[in-house]
């Protein structure tokens, strides 16, 4: 149902209680039923038919031997069966020395990815397909592959992840065939994850948002049933809360940044947990007419003691890093502390005039002098999407940092190969050319065109 083909989301729907689908991918998931695109009409795949699948020297085991292959998946099977084992295996290698460490605050021996996620696709055929198909996309110049199998084996993941998600669903939360906590509803997870992603390399937004949206929901409906209790499901709803809630902070639909994935903090190595707790409290509170609950002088003592806790969860992965990586990473808390606070003092605006003005003048001085800092830029840059996006909404009419956080938005779309990046520069140009210097309007209008910004 769409209520008007102007500007999403419709008011229309939402006096009806119902959320205006918008301009977003093809399909979404829905109990294994596409609603839009080609796949429009499509029913649930039928899980009786069968094929064996073969990506690595030994065949995938497929989870609880339940075969989940049919016509609409076998093209994008076809070609993943078909890669030489080497070339799937050098695909899986190439995520985790270049992709999965891009996807954590620190990369270590223990980053989940690695340790976890990139063992389980040896047994899950939908969570290998996801790996296979961001490797295939983010991988420059590999002519082995077939023409289209990234596109192709993506499609094959999203369908087999929709029925899967059907199976859970229909399925009693006790049912032995369905593990909540670990097994299938992880590699699920991952694989939205790791999905999304993969639309982000290629800056497809609406599709990356809709993985994103796919993953909330999913999280969601699982911790109603039961929490999660084992180490990679509380990884990934950690990892689904740095890209959720940094996410919210460019959205404004308010139903949709209000259900955001929050850190699990029950324990105590959540590095950025408790900052990113505060920062979606500052999120929420911007819709509402009554901003004045917390004074800046408040809010700057918190992200102090968020940043004390950071580094405090940190310390064991901290100990693998030189001594010049550790100054680093200290820098990154720091940035985003001067970055929270100034997106604080916009969204809020807490102070009085003169006073709100300087303190924007202190953080946006103190956040430049700590990127300037940094000693190994590029070993960070990956993680300093957000801090950069919010210092260039900072730097109006400054030529100087104007040019340098240009350089280094440049950069981070280079050396990430990221191209949803690009579009940071891209706004901060807009903005810097607009006669309005309220980042927020501009952020808005990018949101009802469909092409929101992502500074994650």
């Amino acid at each position: 149902m769409v209520a008007g083909e102007s500007s999403p989301p419709s008011n229309t729907l939402a006096t009806k209680g119902v959320e205006c689908p918008g301009y977003g991918p093809r399909f979404r998931w829905t109990n294994a039923i596409a609603v839009r695109g080609r796949f429009k009409g499509r029913g649930a795949p039928d899980v009786q038919n069968t094929q064996s699948l073969n990506l690595d020297a030994r065949p995938l085991q497929r989870v609880n031997d339940e075969a989940i292959c049919t016509p609409n998946y076998q093209f994008g099977l076809a070609l993943a069966q078909q890669l030489p084992p080497s070339t799937a295996q050098r695909l899986l290698e190439y995520y985790a020395a270049n992709i999965a460490p891009l996807m954590v605050w620190l990369d270590s021996d223990k980053n989940e990815y690695k340790r976890l996620v990139i063992p389980l696709a040896e047994k899950d055929v939908i969570l290998r397909l996801a790996l296979l198909t961001i490797s295939a996309e983010h991988m420059q110049d590999e002519d082995s592959l077939p023409p289209g199998f990234s596109h192709s084996t993506g499609e094959a993941a999203i369908l087999m992840i929709t029925e899967r998600v059907r199976q859970m669903t229909e399925r009693n939360v006790d049912d032995p065939q369905i593990d909540v906590n670990g097994g299938v509803t992880a590699n699920v997870l991952a694989a939205m994850l790791i999905l999304s992603n993969h639309s982000l390399v290629k800056s497809e937004l609406s599709h990356a948002q809709s993985h994103r949206q796919a993953a909330r929901i999913l999280m969601n409906s699982l911790a109603l049933k039961r929490p999660p209790d084992d180490d990679l499901t509380i990884f990934l709803k950690n990892q689904l809360a740095i890209y959720d809630v940094l996410c919210c902070t460019t959205l404004f639909n308010y139903e949709h940044v209000q259900h955001a994935i929050l850190p699990h903090l029950s324990q105590p190595d959540v590095p950025f947990g408790d900052f990113l707790k505060i920062l979606h409290q500052i999120t929420v509170t911007s819709f509402h007419s009554a901003k004045h609950a917390r004074q800046v002088e408040n809010l700057e003592a918190e992200f102090k003691l968020a940043s004390g806790s950071t580094l405090l969860a940190a310390g064991t992965l901290t100990q693998t890093l030189t001594a010049l990586h550790r100054r680093d990473f200290i820098r990154l808390v720091q940035a985003y502390h001067h970055a929270g606070i100034l997106y604080a003092l916009t969204r809020l605006s807490t102070s009085s005039e003169n006073d709100g003005e300087r303190q924007m003048v202190l953080h946006t001085d103190e956040l430049f002098k700590v990127l300037d800092q940094f000693e190994d830029m590029n070993e960070a840059l990956h993680n300093l999407a957000w801090p950069l996006f919010i210092a260039g909404t900072s730097c109006r009419g400054d030529e100087n940092r104007m040019g340098f956080i240009s350089g280094i938005c440049q950069r981070l779309s280079a050396n990430t190969r990221f191209e949803h990046y690009t579009n940071i520069s891209i706004f901060l140009q807009e903005l810097w050319q607009s006669s309005n210097s309220d980042w927020t309007l501009l952020a808005r209008q990018w949101e009802q065109k469909g092409t929101p910004i992502i500074a994650v």
